[in-house]
């Protein structure tokens, strides 16, 4: 269409062409809206998933020594919840009974596929438990260092003598063999009195090697060679500087480290309270002459008696070779072989 001055040419938009009869385009398809489910959004727990989860949250209180209720705990819960919304976790009567059982049965069966078949050691010992009652606990290791609680044996008010100990050896030995399928060929104690007949009782009744623990003797070496009076000195000293606040507090002022005690259940803590002692003396030495004043004074008369100190490194002097030995004999990769050399050496 021309117009005066101005010329008009009319234009298609697409969607006129497209809709042209003449156009030979395609008329594009419309896709369709796939529909996505919340399922894919959830996290579902199975039962097979919540036994399996369960199963851990429980050796996991086993093997730490948790309570039992530690999984009913205000925290614990909303940290499941954290991990698996979904996931509910066990009560503590399922801990304490049938989680307990499975784990039991499955460590046990663990226990067999290694030992079965096999020539082990056994160690007997007494111990008392958190009830503080006498019970007797057997052990096995194999010849590759793996060790085995096979049972633990309540004795009640019964005494141990070398007879009734044997009684205990023989039917813990014959447990091993019934249910582990284990062959105890040599058998290992401390070296206390009735112990000791104990194992000559057991040579005479069955083939079976036994001898004592070497750490153990190694340990009562350490008490026949101490110097009586040596450390108590020493153990006033260093239960002052650790319960006591202000004098504490100068110690780790002046560069002091810990000062350990001896303990009657753990072997070498002579030494290492003497040890320890002699390598901190200085910073001790140090606060005695500084506040001195302001010090019990025969907490200060005791750091500053040079023989209190002498007496201490010639004891240690005598036990270094001692508990050097007993540190190997304790490792958990030493075997009667590298016993026999430590000895030797």
């Amino acid at each position: 269409m021309v117009g005066v001055g101005t010329c008009f040419i009319p234009v298609s938009t697409p969607e006129k062409r497209a809709a042209s009869p003449s156009s030979s385009a395609p008329t594009p398809k419309r896709k369709k809206t796939s529909t996505i489910s919340m399922n894919s959004f959830l996290v579902h727990t199975s039962t097979n998933e919540k036994e399996a989860l369960d199963i851990q949250v429980a050796r996991m209180i086993f093997a730490t020594n948790s309570v039992f209720n530690l999984v009913e705990h205000k925290e614990f819960i909303p940290l499941c919840n954290l991990l698996r919304p979904e996931y509910k976790p066990p009560s503590r009567l399922d801990v304490g009974n049938r989680l307990l059982d499975q784990v039991h049965e499955d460590v046990f069966a663990t226990s067999k596929e290694l030992v079965e078949g096999r020539t082990v050691s056994m160690e007997l010992d007494g111990w008392s438990n958190i009830a503080n009652e006498p019970i007797i606990c057997a052990s096995i290791t194999t010849a590759t260092g793996d060790t085995f609680l096979t049972e633990t044996i309540d004795t009640q008010d019964e005494k141990h003598t070398a007879n009734n100990l044997e009684k205990i050896a023989l039917k813990a030995i014959e447990k091993a063999k019934d249910s582990l399928g284990c062959n105890v060929k040599s058998f290992v104690t401390d070296n206390a009195a009735t112990m000791k007949k104990m194992r000559s009782l057991l040579e005479e009744d069955l083939p079976i090697i036994t001898y004592p623990c070497s750490s153990h003797v190694a340990d009562r070496l350490a008490k026949d060679i101490k110097i009586d009076g040596a450390i108590d000195d020493i153990i006033t000293v260093a239960k002052h500087i650790r319960n006591t606040h202000q004098p504490g507090a100068w110690y780790k002022a002046a560069g002091g480290k810990k000062l350990p005690l001896p303990s009657e259940v753990r072997w070498n803590t002579v030494h290492d309270t003497l040890e320890g002692y002699i390598t901190n003396y200085h910073a001790l030495q140090y606060i005695a002459k500084t506040y001195k004043a302001d010090m019990k004074p025969d907490i200060a008369d005791k750091i500053n008696d040079i023989q209190i100190k002498r007496t201490a490194e010639d004891y240690l002097a005598r036990m270094k070779p001692v508990a050097v030995a007993l540190d190997k004999l304790q490792s958990d990769t030493c075997h009667i072989t590298d016993a026999v050399v430590i000895w030797k050496e």
